[in-house]
């Protein structure tokens, strides 16, 4: 099973956003991603009808004031890694099963999650919506997308 933690939040250089540093580890290996609030609301979008029936997976609300405040850092860097988890509950990549979901597979949505959870710049879309994540960089990680 894969779980994160967020070993740090900084404020960009040019002080316009917070970005957080999770540690992902599995039993196998461990690494580290940066993203933004803005990286989470777009996944919570994508992961929305997948998760539809777990109302305890609740996406910390956006802040527009003071969000780079250290209060308000602490607090959404809690949020924000609890949230992650409780999906990593539901969609955790290294324990993909297939199942339908209203006519649709699953695997969308374990690979969305994939895709967020790797070092590279974050989810990448398709012309047609799909999530896409280059066999190249999940080579070795146990599991297909």
């Amino acid at each position: 099973m894969t779980r994160v933690k967020v070993v740090n939040a900084y404020t960009c250089p040019k002080g316009k956003h917070t970005v957080y540093l999770f540690r992902c580890e599995t039993s196998a290996i461990s690494w580290e991603i940066e993203r933004r609030y803005k990286d989470f609301v777009e996944l919570h979008a994508r992961l929305r009808k997948g998760l539809e029936g777990h109302t305890e997976i609740v996406l910390p609300p956006r802040t527009f004031f003071g969000s780079r405040t250290a209060g308000v850092v602490a607090k959404r860097r809690l949020q924000l890694e609890a949230y992650l988890n409780a999906v990593l509950e539901v969609f955790d990549p290294l324990s993909m099963k297939t199942v339908e979901d209203q006519g649709r597979s699953t695997a969308t949505y374990y690979s969305t999650l994939a895709a967020f959870l790797h070092r590279g710049e974050g989810i990448e879309s398709s012309p047609k919506g799909e999530t896409v994540v280059p066999s190249h960089e999940t080579e070795g990680l146990g599991f297909i997308v």
